[in-house]
């Protein structure tokens, strides 16, 4: 037989049917619902809200200093690290942003702020007008 005077070569054929019977098995799994990531239909959901650039991760004392990677993983565009007070001060520029902000954390009362859950993760979508200016007098 050929397996007996060239083992080589039935070793590599076998090789070969071993991962193209294996691709076909897998391709079906890893494309099923199980296998998807929540974390992409909230990044999905963010890109479908419009969210404005640039995007702003809300670092609060007592909540996680950085946002969860696997939703980073989907976010286009990079997230900057601001404070409650910056993100006030950026807002008191007169430019609209969006940031992403524990679900626990309050938005300030003299800013236009549209908040949306997201669900599948512990944060808010903060759409974010300018702040509005006080009339002076």
């Amino acid at each position: 037989s050929t397996a007996k005077k060239y083992p080589g070569r039935a070793m590599i054929a076998w090789a070969i049917w071993t991962i193209v019977l294996a691709t076909a098995i897998m391709i079906p799994f890893v494309r099923s619902p199980s296998q998807q990531n929540p974390k992409r239909r909230v990044a999905e959901r963010i890109e479908q809200l419009g969210a404005a650039k640039p995007m702003v991760w809300l670092s609060v004392i007592g909540q996680p200093l950085e946002p969860d990677p696997a939703l980073l993983l989907y976010v286009t565009g990079s997230l900057q690290l601001k404070t409650l007070t910056q993100l006030e001060l950026l807002a008191a520029e007169g430019q609209g942003f969006s940031a992403l902000a524990p679900k626990a954390v309050t938005p300030p009362k003299n800013a236009d702020i549209r908040v949306i859950p997201l669900e599948d993760v512990d944060v808010s979508l903060w759409l974010i007008a300018p702040f509005s200016q006080s009339p002076k007098s």
